[in-house]
């Protein structure tokens, strides 16, 4: 769906799970199966929130907000496991919120995660595309305030209809 305009780029929604300690294969399996059911779950919304959970395992490249938002879920990942669901798909409050609240919910309520981070960029339709192009990790950071929380405060964040557009949602347990 490209665009018409000299200005913006993609939404990109993006998801950074990071492990409690380090995982074997039956605790990433244990993360990633719920996710996966309810992906396969057959439902009337033609474009559900869960599937815009895209895994990925290197950068994607799709487009050149892609490269700077992967490194900055790398870099928040650090050393710990993690795993990274990233790509271009826009977020619908109305539709969207109360399956996000089901989402993180069911993810930080397993024992072997220790957080999560969610950030959505609406495609900066403000800024030109030549100027985009050229934006690296520190550049994107610099657009994007972060927000600390624990997973009730999310919660009712969400409840209320809120969850804010280029902002990084550091979500945490308790």
């Amino acid at each position: 769906m490209p665009r018409k305009n000299k200005k913006g780029e993609y939404e990109h929604f993006c998801v950074l799970i990071v492990a409690q300690g380090q995982w074997s294969d039956s605790d990433r399996q244990s993360v990633e199966e719920p996710i996966r059911k309810v992906i396969t779950t057959h439902t009337p919304d033609p474009y559900p929130f869960f599937l815009k959970l895209t895994r990925r395992t290197e950068d994607p490249q799709s487009c050149k907000m892609c490269t700077p938002a992967y490194e900055l879920l790398l870099e928040l990942k650090g050393q710990a496991d993690g795993i990274i669901y990233f790509g271009h798909h826009y977020i619908i409050p109305m539709d969207d919120l109360e399956d996000m609240a089901r989402f993180v919910k069911m993810v930080l309520d397993n024992e072997k995660v220790k957080k999560m981070h969610m950030l959505y960029l609406d495609g900066f339709g403000e800024i030109k595309r030549t100027e985009l192009s050229q934006w690296d990790l520190e550049t994107l950071k610099s657009h994007i305030e972060t927000k600390t929380c624990n997973m009730s405060d999310f919660l009712k964040q969400i409840e209320n209809g809120k969850f804010d557009n280029r902002v990084l949602y550091e979500i945490v347990k308790w």
